[in-house]
């Protein structure tokens, strides 16, 4: 298991990076007005990270011919994330990022 906190820090930091700067993943005030009431973390963020510890941490190399990704609910700034990778199918690696607590 991976896990880690996501903090304005970094989406500051990936906003400039990708250029989007939409208040619901910047603005505290904003964020608090609106649904879901936080900052919510970038979603290609929270995948870039996955591949990244995947890349980092695996003892397996994958050829990223086909990805698919489903966000069942938002990650919100703060929230401790963890992740799962699975590589027991050599045809196929599966990740999964849950929010706990």
């Amino acid at each position: 298991m991976i896990n880690r906190v996501f903090r304005l820090e970094d989406q500051i930091c990936f906003s400039k990076l990708s250029q989007d700067y939409n208040p619901i993943h910047l603005d505290e005030l904003w964020a608090r007005k609106n649904f879901p009431g936080k900052i919510v973390v970038y979603g290609i963020s929270i995948v870039l990270w996955i591949l990244e510890e995947l890349a980092t941490k695996s003892n397996y190399s994958p050829n990223l011919d086909n990805l698919k990704v489903e966000f069942l609910k938002p990650v919100l700034l703060g929230d401790f994330v963890e992740t799962s990778i699975d590589n027991s199918n050599n045809d196929e690696i599966s990740a999964h990022a849950y929010i706990q607590g």
